[in-house]
């Protein structure tokens, strides 16, 4: 039940930070799908799959040997993992029906036929790292409460750990011009 409110809270004021964060280069931009040739296939989002993979629990339960991890930390962990399953699950299918729309216009034939449909293609695309960047976010407090979990002292190397698939996550969600990297 918390993780619906949370999700549909995270829903709900998205566009209010969309909007709020427009500006820059940060905002993918129609003339930034422009410059690359009307080849908006090169702007690449992430399978649902890929995104659910990057569960923190999940990823600290399954490298437990290289961070010296005991047993009951790993199973205080598994239900942590289900937590973050789930409370991503609303999130994840809101942004594979944005993906879809996403891919759908850009597998048109015509994709690079007009300017209107750039801005089509933009709008769709915004929509689709709305969610990413939701899971971004909540990714802070995943990494905090799986930290606390975490005995002192392999918790340094916890948070690397984290860390670096921080980064990673950052690099699936697109910026303008179709590059990798977080908004």
């Amino acid at each position: 039940m918390r993780h619906r409110v949370l999700a549909v809270a995270i829903l709900l004021t998205l566009p209010a930070l969309v909007v709020a964060q427009q500006g820059g280069n940060r905002n993918v931009a129609g003339s930034e799908l422009k410059k690359i040739g009307g080849n908006f296939a090169k702007v690449k989002l992430p399978s649902p799959s890929d995104v659910d993979d990057m569960n923190i629990a999940r990823m600290l339960i399954d490298k437990r040997v290289k961070i010296s991890l005991a047993d009951d930390a790993v199973a205080l962990l598994q239900p942590l993992q289900k937590k973050i399953h789930d409370g991503i699950a609303p999130v994840l299918e809101a942004y594979d029906a944005a993906r879809t729309k996403y891919r759908e216009l850009t597998g048109a034939p015509d994709a690079g036929a007009s300017a209107d449909n750039a801005d089509e293609i933009q709008r769709a695309l915004q929509v689709a790292v709305r969610p990413l960047n939701a899971i971004r976010e909540q990714r802070k407090a995943d990494a905090t409460e799986a930290l606390l979990i975490v005995p002192e002292a392999q918790r340094a190397a916890a948070a690397a750990l984290i860390k670096e698939q921080d980064a990673e996550f950052a690099k699936m969600i697109p910026r303008g011009g179709g590059n990798r990297g977080g908004l």
